[in-house]
């Protein structure tokens, strides 16, 4: 496997921004080597060549922690609790793909969402995994800690240390101005605070216009019959 490789740059380039950034990491197999295609907001930033073995077959299940250890690195010997090593930064949107992608399918999709799919037709059936973080906030730490995919793939993730607060509702392909605005997800848990807060002023507001409705068919009955 590939550990320890450093960032293919063609110039100084800061990581520690304190901006919304998006990154990509696109990776060529062969039987001479990899490729590995750096992006930073849709734009080539360097190619690095690692010459050898290539990335063999994948198969079975893959387990794996975004900006956290899962196992002791290649070549130390610490003991490592799966988790340790998180990463201090926030998270948007994490989008793992099962086929290379070029540039220009780096360069158009960067700053806006893209469409889940299923396992057998389409251009979306390479799309492995898709976190948006978008499914808002309950005040569930149970609920609100696993993060959905939006894949079509249905490998959810769960958030390790959850707390409230962790989450936030901002977007920050807005916050970033790479876009003016986010496409919305639909509403999926039942408990969120906006279908909750809506249906109960719904309710309430229908209630006030029954009553005060003089053709409602309760008032057309006479009064032996209520």
């Amino acid at each position: 496997g590939l550990f320890r490789q450093g960032i293919p740059l063609t110039g100084g380039l800061s990581l520690a921004d304190n901006e919304f950034t998006h990154y990509a990491f696109s990776f060529l197999s062969s039987s001479t080597g990899t490729q590995i295609d750096f992006y930073k907001n849709g734009e080539p930033e360097g190619r690095q060549i690692l010459t050898g073995q290539g990335i063999g077959l994948v198969t079975g299940t893959l387990i794996g922690h975004i900006g956290a250890l899962r196992t002791n690195p290649s070549g130390t010997s610490t003991a490592i609790v799966s988790g340790m090593g998180k990463l201090s930064a926030s998270l948007d949107e994490f989008r793992y793909w099962k086929e290379f992608r070029k540039s220009d399918d780096i360069g158009r999709n960067w700053f806006t969402t893209v469409d889940g799919g299923s396992n057998e037709k389409g251009k979306k059936s390479k799309l492995g995994v898709y976190f948006k973080f978008n499914e808002g906030i309950v005040e569930n730490n149970q609920i609100d800690k696993v993060v959905l995919d939006y894949s079509g793939r249905i490998n959810n993730g769960t958030i390790k240390g959850y707390t409230l607060g962790t989450r936030s509702t901002g977007s920050a392909i807005m916050q970033s101005s790479a876009s003016v605005i986010e496409f919305g997800d639909p509403i999926v848990r039942t408990s969120n605070p906006i279908l909750t807060d809506s249906r109960n002023t719904l309710l309430s507001g229908g209630i006030v216009h029954d009553y005060n409705n003089t053709s409602n068919l309760f008032f057309t009955m006479p009064g032996w019959v209520i």
